[in-house]
């Protein structure tokens, strides 16, 4: 065999590896979602590794979070950790003793890890809203109930129980880091209560009004000094262990008196740092005097604060928007760290009908964004928009860049430069929610808007002018408008009523509810093919109907949740839809409604409200949730994302170089089919 063969022989291997691997690196695999953003959210809890500081968790609206790396990166660790319903983490706790060990609560039960966060076990502890850790073994931890507190003192394996009497829950444990025998209790009734003992007996200590105790400190340099953090009277201290407390709020005003978060220099006592309802405050005076520190960059409320035990001047927030934030000069600056950290709550999720790529999205504190790479970066698009929440998107299918929003409770708003800039299309619209619109495919100047109270309205101007289209609506909220394609006289209202019908524009409406039996529906989808097919996902399941909505049936055969928010039909395939649930994620059928099959592998939180199937390649669905943010899926197997350029130069130069060795042709043709359903064809004549 001639070297020449030998070579040729390793580029042909080589190019068909390269082909190969081009191939499987773009896939991703059906019936398993990736979350894709916004980065950033809701944060609850932080806990720094007192051995490691560079190891830092967040207690998430999407469970627990982990960074090796000071917060650069971060890693979900949620494995164990089921709670459906909500996934809010809202406390973690660890100790100096023994780091590896972790305990976390989201509200339902309090959790356990051995390995760092590795692998959780639900300890049945029930519901509980604080956490404590004995600094000297972490077998001996409490728990913060209704009432009183709960103790372990063998890792969580079996507890007991203090009663304080009275109401209230505790939201806040703290415990002398020189003497843990003493503990500190504070309750959402204002009440302070204390154990000299290790938790064993609890007396009252102090009442501080009717403001809820969020947080507790103790200085632990003088472990008598403590501070309390309330909901509504800013900060208090005592430096009598407890005993009497006085206002320390001076400079702390509008919704800095929501105090929910508090933390101590340890080389510097009275340097102290309050998360507040209006960010960050400090005092270098032990809470005589405070200053905001957000340097422009904190603008929403500060839920948790955490210092870096080997350099104290390094302060990590979690914010109830903006994710974690970092500060290496003592709150001089701040930076947003939330590289793969996803805990976002989106209101409404909206996709243009001429890319999946392009995703618009409502979210918790940061307004409207949007993505045009398919959910991997996001940028503001609420420039005009209103601060209030959005409750409904449409997008023109003729002209993409023209995309309308209902506010709550400012009215309908337009953009046509794809969210560069917003104004208001109010004319003839009555003050109140917009719960839902829907744009007429063949003539999109005419818009439906669904209202809270008042019913629809109907504009034929593209917004100029509104006019009331409600004769035979109930007043009750319209949640879900949908119009026939190929007839858009026909419109359909889900209503917390159920469901009305009109044929001639919205001019008269008329129920079609038989066998209906549930009278809120959050959503309507009709087939593309056979629009007197319609889906209902109501409170009640899903509901089909074949004949406009004269008559309905259930079909919710092998779907266990009831609540079904929103539903989703592959125009492709219109057997195949999927549904949105509360607190079961999706479930999809591909024999139009006869069987369901639960499909929310790798899906964070449970309850989704939007989804959203693009038209175009890549043939993907996105799902919205109240506190992970946006996850994509794969719509059909093989599906891939594009291949980069350097990739697609790599297979074109083990082809050419196939070529150049071998005298004869050895590929008299090649097409390479991306995701977006481009052909890149190569021949022995040329490319194309």
């Amino acid at each position: 065999m001639s070297i020449g063969h030998v070579v040729r022989g390793s580029l042909e291997v080589l190019a068909l590896l390269l082909l190969l691997g081009l191939g499987a690196r773009g896939h991703a695999a059906v019936d398993q979602w990736t979350p894709v953003g916004p980065e950033g959210g809701r944060i609850y809890a932080l806990a720094v590794d007192p051995a490691t500081p560079q190891t830092v968790y967040a207690g998430t609206a999407a469970g627990a979070h982990k960074s090796t790396n000071g917060g650069a990166s971060w890693t979900a660790i949620n494995e164990g950790i089921s709670n459906w319903a909500g996934f809010d983490l809202k406390a973690l706790a660890t100790n100096p003793s023994t780091p590896q060990t972790l305990y976390a609560l989201n509200g339902w039960d309090v959790y356990k890890s051995t390995n760092a966060g590795g692998i959780w076990v639900r300890l049945g502890v029930g519901t509980a809203y604080a956490l404590a850790v004995n600094p000297a073994s972490a077998q001996t931890v409490f728990a913060g109930s209704y009432g009183g507190v709960r103790k372990s003192t063998d890792g969580g394996a079996t507890w007991s129980e203090s009663s304080f009497g009275g109401n209230g829950w505790v939201e806040a444990l703290a415990i002398d880091p020189t003497a843990p025998q003493t503990l500190f209790a504070g309750r959402t009734d204002g009440s302070v209560f204390k154990s000299t003992d290790g938790g064993g007996v609890w007396a009252a200590a102090a009442d501080l009004g009717q403001d809820e105790i969020n947080t507790l400190a103790i200085d632990p340099s003088t472990p008598q000094t403590l501070y309390a953090g309330t909901d509504g009277s800013g900060v208090l201290k005592s430096t009598d262990g407890g005993t009497t407390w006085t206002a320390v709020s001076s400079g702390l005003g509008g919704d800095s008196i929501y105090a929910y978060a508090l933390a101590i220099d340890p080389t510097s006592s009275q340097t102290v740092y309050a998360g507040t309802g209006d960010g960050v405050f400090k005092s270098t005076n032990g809470g005589l005097s405070w200053a905001a520190i957000n340097s422009g960059t904190i603008t929403s409320a500060v839920t948790a604060l955490a210092n870096d035990p080997a350099a104290p001047w390094t302060l990590y927030a979690g914010s109830d928007t903006q994710g974690v934030l970092k500060s290496t000069d003592g709150g001089g600056g701040w930076a947003r760290i939330n590289a793969g950290l996803i805990a976002t709550s989106i209101g409404v999720l909206a996709i243009d009908p001429s890319t999946s790529l392009t995703l618009y999205a409502d979210t918790s504190g940061e307004g409207l964004l949007k993505s045009i790479d398919g959910g991997r970066s996001w940028s503001a698009a609420a420039q005009g928009l209103p601060d209030e929440s959005l409750d409904s998107l449409a997008i023109d299918p003729t002209t993409p860049q023209t995309v309308y929003a209902g506010a709550s409770p400012d009215g309908v708003f337009k953009t046509t430069d794809g969210g560069g800039s917003w104004s208001a299309a109010t004319q003839g619209l009555p003050w109140g929610s917009i719960d839902s619109l829907a744009i007429d495919p063949m003539t999109p100047w005419t818009v439906y808007a669904g209202t809270t109270f008042d019913g629809v309205f109907k504009t034929m101007d593209g917004g100029g002018w509104w006019s009331a289209a409600a004769q035979g609506l109930p007043d009750e909220s319209i949640e879900s408008l949908a119009i026939d394609p190929t007839t858009p006289q026909t419109v359909y209202a889900g209503t917390s009523d159920g469901v009305f019908k009109t044929t001639d524009g919205g001019t008269t409406w008329t129920a079609v509810s038989s066998g209906l039996t549930a009278t809120t529906v959050y959503d309507l989808a009709l087939d593309p093919t056979t629009p007197q097919t319609v889906y209902a996902g109501t409170f009640d399941g899903v509901f089909k109907t074949t004949d406009g909505g004269t008559t309905w049936m259930a079909v919710s055969s092998g779907l266990t949740a009831t609540t079904v928010y929103d539903v989703a039909i592959d125009p492709t395939t219109p057997q195949t839809v999927y549904a949105g649930t509360f607190s079961n994620g999706v479930f999809k059928t591909t024999d139009g409604g006869g069987t369901w099959a639960a499909v929310s592998a790798g899906l964070v939180y449970g309850t989704v409200r939007f989804l959203a199937i693009g038209r175009s390649a890549p043939p993907r669905i996105y799902a919205s949730s109240d506190g992970a943010g946006v996850s994509w899926m794969d719509l059909e197997p093989g599906s891939t994302v594009p291949a980069s350029g350097a990739a697609l130069l790599l297979v074109l130069l083990g082809i050419f170089g196939l070529r150049f060795l071998r005298p004869r042709r050895v590929l008299r043709r090649l097409t390479i089919r991306w995701a977006d359903r481009q052909e890149h064809r190569w021949s022995g004549g040329g490319s194309s």
